[in-house]
Parts: C-alpha cells; structure tokens; sequence
C-alpha cells in the first residue's frame, strides 16, 4: 500500500491520495475542483488520465473518510488556513488598531494603509494559488487600498474629532481683552513645547507680580502669536527668583475658553499683605519692613520692631497667618546679628549697610536676601 501523488488539473495544486482511493472521486482542497481518479488496474505508470467534472449546484459534494482526505503538498488539510493566509489576516488586524488610533494621531493614516496592502498581498497570495503574480499583486494593492481607506473614514480617523453642539469650534480667533500691559511690566518666553495641533505650552518669565487682567492680556497675546489651531494652550507664568519646572506662580489655559489660576500669592493678596505691615501698631516702632520670595510663588513679610524696650520680630505670610518672635542682638566682627530669642540653631539675621535683610547661618554664613520694602 502507497500514496500517488499528482497535480489538480485544475489549477495544478500538487496532492497526493492513498492508493486505496482510487475508482472514486475527490475534491481538490485548493480550489474545490471535482476530481474523478482512474481505477487502480489501469493506472498508468506516470500520470493517470484524470476526468474532470464541476460540481452541480444541486448536487451536494462528495464527503469523503476524515483518514482519507486528501492533503496539499505543505500538510493543510482541506478547508483549513494556510500560514501564509493567517499572517495577511494578522497584519489586517493590526491595520485596524492603526486605524483606530488615527482619531488621536492621524499621521499614522498613511503608514496604516500600506501596511493594510501588504496584509492584503499577502493573504491574496494565500488565497489564489491559480492567479498569476501580477494579478495577486494588483489584487492585493486594491483591497489594501479599500480596506483600510473605509475603516479610517468610518471611524473618522483622519479628521479631527466632531466637536459636541455645547463645545465652541476651536479657530484661530480667540478672545480679545480690553486692558493693555502697563509699560512697568516685562515678559519674555523661556520655552515652548508643541505636540503636533494637538497641544501648545509656554514657559514665560515675568518681572513682577500683575494683576489678573493684565495676565489674560499677556496669554492672549501669546495666544495670537501662534496662526497654528492647537486643542489647548498652556501658559505657565514665573515670578523673577523661581526656578524653572519648580511650579509656576501662575497659569493661563485655553481649551478652548481661558481659564486663569495662582497657585503663589496674588498681587492684590500680596499688596494687603504690605500695607498692614507698615501700620504701626500702638506702642511700637518699627525698624524696618522686608519682603521675604526666596521660596517660589509665596512671600513672607518680615517687620523689626521695639515695644517697651524689647526687640521683636513679626512674620506675615501669604495666607495672613503671623508670628510675633522676641529677639536679640549681638556683635560678631563687623557684623551687629539679631536673633530670635528662643532659637538654639544658629540662625540669625543681619541688616547690610543698604538696608537689605540677610538670612545667615552657623553653616553657611549669610545666604538669603530679603529687599527693604520700608
């Protein structure tokens, strides 16, 4: 008992039978061809004569034994995908998953479609072992062109998203402001990051705090400065002693509409701040008032003064909170320290021959200016 091998005639897919087989009739698991095979006594010592008949609509086809059916020269059994078909099926896959996130990133549409041809080369070349290569490959261009062109358009991925009827269009025009920046203010941009139109922010130094409206003025102007339509603008706003990427003092951000945020001290907060510092309070004298911004965003308002012969020292700072601190003076070389009584760290403070309030320690001497605002 042996195998014969042969070619379909018709479209010349090699298989190969059990001998046991012959005298009856098959299907050719390539391209469903009616194959009737010769008896055993008269096959010939090459070739057989094959009669070739087309399977009729109403005559349901033949079902031969599972452990008779008869296999393709790779191993596949009828009906079942080969590995070229099921790599074109996966790499159609994954033009759908481009696809899909073209609605975030539509640059990837076009790397999404020729990869959506190669998916469909090769899974035509799988598929039509009877065509000739120009015809797989001309078949192949097509429907990788179709195939992912339709899912793309479908799913709106190269278009922007629809925008709901409560949302304003995003344009170019953006709202206007009817305060101008006093001349006493400066600005000057740090840095800019862009993602695509999607995202714009903008890193600006400012020379002192400003008022809300004279910061929508600013942001506004940004805004306009750049003709590109982003999703949104962010404006980050720094005060002149903070670090950069330490947090900004401020922040404008148009998605579309503006919306403005402090995060340190107000101008106005900081103003009321100052003007109750320089009221004397009853029984005192005050020395001299310094405005302490050595950490970002945030002040503190350091008053000196003397009341019934004592030193003190008294601390406002951004949320109004206050401390009152009894202090001390002593001499060291040239420099005349004050110190709060109860300190047992060595800090201390020296006022320079300018009138600024320095910080200073046992470690690293003086460190921190504090301007005189009074």
């Amino acid at each position: 008992m042996s195998n014969f091998k042969f070619n379909c005639p018709h479209c010349d897919q090699s298989l190969e039978i059990h001998e046991d087989m012959f005298g009856g009739t098959i299907e050719c698991p390539a391209c469903d061809g009616s194959i009737q095979l010769p008896d055993s006594e008269t096959q010939p010592a090459t070739r057989p004569t094959l009669r070739v008949t087309r399977r009729s609509a109403a005559t349901p086809p033949q079902v031969s034994p599972p452990e008779n059916t008869p296999t393709t020269s790779n191993g596949n059994k009828n009906n079942a995908l080969s590995n070229t078909q099921i790599v074109g099926l996966l790499i159609l896959g994954i033009t759908v998953v481009m696809a899909l996130t073209c609605r975030i990133l539509p640059s990837v549409a076009l790397f999404s479609l020729l990869v959506g041809i190669i998916g469909a080369i090769v899974y035509l070349h799988g598929t039509s072992p009877t065509s000739s290569g120009i015809v797989r490959g001309g078949g192949g261009f097509m429907l990788g062109i179709i195939i992912p062109t339709l899912i793309i358009a479908l799913m709106g991925g190269i278009k922007e998203p629809s925008q709901s009827s409560n949302t304003p269009p995003i344009t170019n025009k953006v709202q206007t402001s009817n305060f101008k920046i006093p001349s006493d203010v400066q600005f000057s941009i740090i840095n800019i990051d862009k993602f695509q139109n999607i995202k714009r922010v903008v890193d600006i130094r400012i020379n002192k705090r400003i008022s809300k409206d004279v910061l929508k003025t600013i942001a506004l102007k940004i805004k306009q400065e750049d003709p590109n339509n982003y999703d949104s603008t962010y404006i980050g706003f720094y005060l002149p002693k903070m670090k950069v990427n330490s947090g900004y003092w401020a922040t404008a951000f148009f998605r579309p509409n503006l919306e403005i945020k402090f995060w340190g001290t107000t101008k106005e907060a900081f103003e009321r701040s100052l003007s109750q510092q320089k009221k004397e309070q009853p029984g005192e004298t005050v020395i001299g008032v310094w405005t302490d911004e050595l950490f970002p965003g945030s002040h503190c308002l350091i008053t000196i003064y003397k009341k019934d012969n004592k030193l003190f020292m008294r601390k406002v700072y951004s949320d109004q909170s206050q401390g009152d601190y009894e202090c001390v003076t002593y001499k060291l070389g040239n420099q005349t320290r004050i110190k709060q009584k109860k300190d047992k760290v060595g800090d201390y403070y020296v006022i320079d021959s300018t009138g600024n309030l320095w910080y200073g320690d046992a470690t690293e001497g003086l460190w921190g200016k504090c301007p005189k605002t009074r």
